[in-house]
């Protein structure tokens, strides 16, 4: 069987999993975007919201925010009740 190469979506893919594995939350969010996975990235959002909000990270969030497409965050309820959160801070 030939060898087949990983698409660069998936690469990316594989690299934010293991970031996230590692605690590596910027690295990790940089490669879900990279790969387009947006449910990845919201996942991490709402997994670590309320440490980032706890210890006031609020720069990191509202950058991941403000990464993801606008149309996909309006679709999200909770992710907006987040994102209000992070900007009224």
């Amino acid at each position: 069987m030939p060898y087949l190469t990983p698409s660069v979506a998936e690469l990316h893919q594989r690299a934010a999993t293991w970031y996230k594995q590692h605690g590596l939350l910027e690295e990790a969010m940089h490669h879900f975007l990279a790969a387009g996975d947006f449910e990845a990235a919201a996942r991490l959002i709402g997994e670590n919201f309320h440490s980032l909000w706890e210890y006031g990270e609020m720069p990191t969030p509202l950058r991941w925010f403000e990464a993801l497409p606008a149309a996909f965050v309006h679709e999200q309820p909770q992710l907006c009740l987040w994102y209000a959160q992070v900007l009224s801070h």
